[in-house]
């Protein structure tokens, strides 16, 4: 139990649709049993983009989202606005002391520790690392559960 929260990016197949031509096939097998997944049916492929487990600074970040949802503990953004918090995770590891003002810790429910220690800047560099590939026009949809 504790603070989960993840980054996903929806990809549009649209094999549903006959005049876009998509073509492939899918091969799937769970613990040894083959999954059997009409490829025409795919109109969407979820990809997983980054986990975060307790970082409870990134999930301060997401919260301060204009579109936040506190209901559905989720967020759909622009890589653009992932890119300013890879940013401001830059900033602070350059200078610690700006931590608490850019990227503040946050109290909650299983949420973590709120130092400012190691923990706290290895979250911040994976962080960067984990959104290294982000496109600024795609969106991404951050989703939290505790």
């Amino acid at each position: 139990m504790g603070l989960d929260m993840y980054l996903e990016k929806e990809v549009y197949i649209g094999a549903n649709y006959e005049h876009r031509q998509v073509t492939g096939k899918v091969d799937i097998t769970i613990k040894g049993e083959h999954l059997d997944i009409p490829f025409n049916q795919i109109t969407t492929i979820t990809l997983d983009v980054a986990y975060w487990r307790k970082a409870n600074q990134i999930m301060n970040w997401f919260t301060k989202h204009p579109d936040w949802n506190d209901d559905k503990q989720e967020v759909f953004l622009y890589g653009e606005d992932l890119l300013d918090l890879v940013s401001l995770c830059k900033t602070v590891l350059d200078d610690h002391s700006k931590a608490k003002e850019l990227l503040p810790s946050m109290e909650g429910f299983f949420f973590g520790s709120t130092d400012y220690d190691e923990y706290y800047f290895a979250d911040l560099k994976d962080t960067i690392d984990m959104l290294k590939n982000i496109v600024p026009q795609e969106v991404y949809k951050f989703t939290a559960s505790w």
